[in-house]
């Protein structure tokens, strides 16, 4: 989406696009780690996690956590451009 010539209400569809993103990486995350809690309760997530088996977790908490940091510097971008003189 084109921001610059949309402006302000551009610059707000595109924040609210971004959050719903985040809010579906959030809620795969939490649902992958609630299928994880046996797991916890035995002591093996470590166990999963290092060597990769079914359950881990790791490529969906690099896809919130690559959102989160896309969504900042889209934040940051956008209040910087806003308050240009």
């Amino acid at each position: 989406m084109e921001t610059k010539r949309g402006g302000f209400r551009a610059v707000l569809v595109v924040i609210e696009q971004k959050t719903y993103l985040l809010v579906e990486r959030t809620r795969a995350l939490l649902s992958a780690m609630t299928t994880l809690r046996s797991a916890a309760v035995d002591g093996r997530v470590s166990v999963i996690l290092e060597k990769n088996r079914g359950g881990n977790i790791k490529v969906l908490f690099a896809q919130l956590y690559s959102e989160w940091a896309n969504f900042e510097q889209f934040f940051l971008a956008s209040s910087l451009s806003s308050t240009e003189q």
